[in-house]
């Protein structure tokens, strides 16, 4: 008999844990899918949640009928263990965890002008040096004077 479940995601939101751990402020997608456990893999999760225009996906995890454990989704052998605990008409919540960048901190007795620091995407480029004359010789430039 195949084992047919129902995935409900959610996105947006964040893992607090006070008591106990939970996703709070997310946005969940009224659209339930129904889908064979055979064709579960991690790739499903990220095409589906791509579907539904969900964007910046770090990883997914999951909770089976609103209790107990939260399975965390990085990989194929994360997805069958969800799948092990999986029965017939089991609802599976599934909570997008986004990629965030990383805080750049400035030390603010520092001044950082533009030419110093390149921001790209949330990462810190390698410094870059400008076309300039070299201005550290005491003596005056002649340019008409050929070298």
């Amino acid at each position: 008999m195949d084992i047919i479940v129902t995935l409900q995601f959610t996105y947006g939101g964040v893992f607090l844990s006070n008591c106990d751990l939970r996703y709070a402020n997310g946005v969940r997608i009224p659209n339930k899918i129904r889908v064979d456990v055979d064709e579960l893999h991690v790739m499903l999760f990220h095409n589906l949640a791509a579907d539904f225009d969900v964007e910046k996906i770090k990883t997914f995890w999951c909770r089976v009928n609103k209790k107990g454990y939260y399975y965390k989704l990085e990989n194929d052998i994360d997805v069958l263990r969800l799948i092990s605990s999986l029965k017939h008409k089991d609802l599976v919540d599934v909570y997008v965890v986004h990629l965030i960048s990383e805080p750049i901190v400035v030390n603010d007795d520092v001044a950082v002008t533009p030419p110093l620091l390149l921001i790209s995407n949330g990462d810190i480029a390698a410094s870059f040096e400008t076309d300039r004359a070299d201005v550290s010789s005491s003596h005056p430039l002649d340019i008409d004077k050929d070298e």
